[in-house]
């Protein structure tokens, strides 16, 4: 049980990222989701921050900000 709890457990800011995301608040999501890709989050999460950072930024018109963190 325990197991399966490590393995559905994201890290908070990823959580939180996604919750400003959805908010439409790109900004905070940004910075929240930032903080996943540099840490020591698991690959599958590192990679799902990269794109909704990506995201985010084509939202707020900034396509070489997103082009960078599609890359």
């Amino acid at each position: 049980l325990s197991l399966l709890f490590f393995v559905l457990a994201t890290t908070p800011e990823l959580e939180e990222g996604r919750a400003s995301f959805a908010a439409l608040k790109y900004q905070e999501a940004i910075a929240q989701l930032s903080k996943v890709t540099t840490g020591n989050a698991p690959s599958g999460e590192k990679a799902e921050a990269f794109g909704l950072i990506a995201r985010a930024f084509l939202a707020l018109g900034k396509s070489a900000n997103a082009q960078t963190a599609f890359e």
